[in-house]
């Protein structure tokens, strides 16, 4: 078949555009052979594709106020990014860093840099990667996060505790005498909270760390330590 420049630079160049175009003499045919050409292209692109590949540790441990950095590697052969997103109406950490640092071509670390304040609740998240072609792979690691402040522990987690969908476990903390509250973050008041002092004498807390509470002399009469009189 003889194609005219007009019908080559009609069809770019394809092929099938061409020979259609040629062999009708209708360059509006070959142009809708090109179309569907490509869109037999491109469907066969999307079922060969394969998603990028992801990877991390399966599980992050965060307590207030100490930073947490946590990596996870994702690799494609396209292009592709990956993004730091919350789950199922969750919310981010409130002071967080991501960044990416590229281990080649198709390769790269994104590393998580978190410090844990009071307010950070109810957390869970995914690490999303996309590549050029929309295929998506998810790292949804379980969160378990300990909450308690001034240093005081957590109450360990049972051997069957995996945070449920959500992957996110709040732990609940064990004060000692000194602090109070649901994460210790209060000052016990000793006059009240403890054994206390003698009725009548001065009572003095002890602020935390320290416990319990400082007596005064006893009442006019009587002698003792304050606290027993």
């Amino acid at each position: 078949l003889k194609i005219s420049d007009e019908v080559r630079g009609a069809c770019g160049g394809n092929t099938a555009c061409m020979f259609d175009a040629a062999a009708t003499n209708n360059t509006a045919l070959g142009l809708n052979s090109m179309r569907t050409s490509q869109m037999l292209d491109e469907e066969r692109s999307l079922a060969t594709n394969i998603p990028p590949a992801i990877s991390g540790e399966s599980r992050l441990n965060a307590s207030l106020g100490r930073l947490v950095v946590y990596s996870i590697v994702a690799e494609d052969a396209d292009a592709f990014n990956v993004t730091f997103v919350p789950v199922n109406g969750t919310r981010l950490p409130k002071d967080y860093n991501f960044t990416e640092t590229m281990n080649g071509f198709n390769s790269s670390t994104y590393t998580l840099s978190w410090m844990p304040v009071a307010g950070d609740v109810d957390l869970s998240f995914q690490f999303v990667a996309t590549d050029s072609k929309n295929a998506i792979s998810i790292h949804h690691p379980l969160v378990t996060y300990c909450p308690c402040a001034n240093g005081q522990p957590c109450v360990p987690l049972g051997p069957d505790e995996d945070g449920g969908e959500s992957l996110f476990i709040r732990q609940s903390c064990t004060c000692d005498i000194a602090y109070s509250g649901e994460i210790c973050d209060t000052d016990r008041d000793g006059c009240i909270s403890g054994a206390g002092c003698y009725a009548g004498t001065n009572c003095t807390d002890n602020p935390a760390p320290a416990s319990g509470a400082t007596c005064g002399p006893c009442p006019r009469g009587l002698t003792g330590d304050g606290e027993m009189c």
